[in-house]
């Protein structure tokens, strides 16, 4: 891919992107209360144009906030990009030599999917010791979020 390409995508999720770690519950009543900790990337933006792009792109999938429209009739649609786990990685990998804010958030994401481990029939301790390594690159990316540094 195209080095302006992948400068012009670092630089949109510099400016209008979230890298984070989100938790999915489980759904079935008889699995381990542990939740499904992946790795998202997501751009959200009024620029419909901008996250077709991305996702002919780079892959992942569109949302907007048109079933939940907002009190404030002047607001426009908001449409959001999003892409996860190994896709995500793959994605922060080839834009990470070219973003300037997330950088250290991308590091961390990176790190977190390449270190995740498959927690299925494993022994209680070593799921409670991967939930807590989660659930630390969790913390750690929102705190640089919240513009603190490590």
């Amino acid at each position: 891919m195209q080095n302006e390409i992948l400068a012009y995508t670092a630089g949109l999720i510099d400016g209008e992107g979230c890298i984070c770690i989100s938790m999915n519950k489980p759904s079935n009543k008889n699995e381990l209360t542990f939740n499904n900790h992946f790795l998202r990337v997501r751009i959200a933006i009024i620029d419909k144009e901008i996250v077709n792009w991305l996702k002919d792109t780079f892959g992942g999938f569109i949302s907007n906030n048109s079933r939940c429209p907002s009190k404030r009739k002047h607001w426009k649609v908001l449409w959001a990009w999003c892409i996860s786990s190994i896709q995500a990685k793959d994605f922060l990998k080839m834009i990470y030599p070219y973003l300037k804010i997330k950088q250290k958030q991308a590091e961390l994401a990176i790190k977190f999917q390449e270190n995740k481990k498959d927690m299925l029939n494993q022994k209680r301790d070593f799921q409670i010791k991967e939930v807590n390594q989660r659930d630390w690159y969790k913390q750690e990316i929102s705190r640089l979020n919240q513009g603190s540094d490590i």
